[in-house]
């Protein structure tokens, strides 16, 4: 069975050393196709079921052991491979709106390429970001919208947080209106009304979110929940 969620490795370290120095995969990103990334098949395929279907001779480019994707991010994708080998994050150079926007578009090449303990990871990074800044991510709405599915679990977290942190008129204001995707203002309204129809008064604080079970919004293995919640 395909590895799924948390049923992973959580470090490169405990992949069987059969897997961890095989055959070589070249990865070319970007419009230009102008930088590569080199990568083992054992490891890539584990954590991927894009990959996994693409060096199994799916795509033409798997016999030359070659993988074009001209439209990911080279900056995106390099923070993906540094995961994989090192199950980390590195956000350290941005803040504010920037990171946020960092953050969901590894979220979407996560779910573009069926990596779900990355997209599982960056919906807990981007939560822990919220407790540090203090700020809703509203300027992430354009590109998250544009570039996920109607039921996509990072669309549901951040109206979520922006439902339960601020007030109706707070939430609903004229730049918003501009500024967000209409789909976006939908669900805003309809997860306002919800919070009305169960007389939920109370925003969260920066307590309440550092706490909450956010394995509702990852994907995982039936049966399977995170062991840690809280930032």
């Amino acid at each position: 069975m395909a590895p799924h969620g948390d049923s992973l490795p959580s470090t490169p370290d405990q992949f069987p050393a059969s897997d961890k120095f095989d055959a070589i995969v070249e990865v070319k990103v970007g419009p230009a196709l102008d930088r590569s990334f080199f990568l083992h098949k054992g490891i890539v395929t584990f954590y991927s079921g894009y990959f996994r279907a693409a060096v199994n001779g799916n795509f033409a480019e798997a016999g030359k052991g070659i993988i074009k994707l001209p439209t990911e991010d080279a900056g995106t994708f390099g923070r993906f491979v540094d995961w994989i080998y090192h199950r980390r994050l590195d956000f350290d150079a941005l803040e504010g709106g920037p990171v946020f926007l960092a953050m969901c578009h590894l979220w979407v090449l996560a779910d573009t390429r069926n990596i779900p303990m990355l997209a599982n990871a960056m919906i807990t990074a981007i939560r822990d970001q919220i407790v540090k800044e203090w700020i809703m991510p509203t300027n992430v709405l354009p590109y998250v919208y544009e570039n996920s599915g109607d039921s996509a679990m990072i669309r549901r977290f951040l109206i979520r947080m922006i439902a339960n942190t601020g007030s109706q008129v707070s939430c609903m204001t004229a730049e918003s209106r501009v500024r967000w995707p209409e789909e976006a203002l939908w669900d805003l309204s309809s997860a306002l009304w919800a919070l009305k129809d169960n007389s939920i008064t109370k925003n969260m604080s920066k307590t309440d979110i550092a706490t909450m079970d956010v394995c509702e919004y990852h994907d995982h293995q039936d049966g399977v929940k995170c062991t840690k919640h809280a930032a």
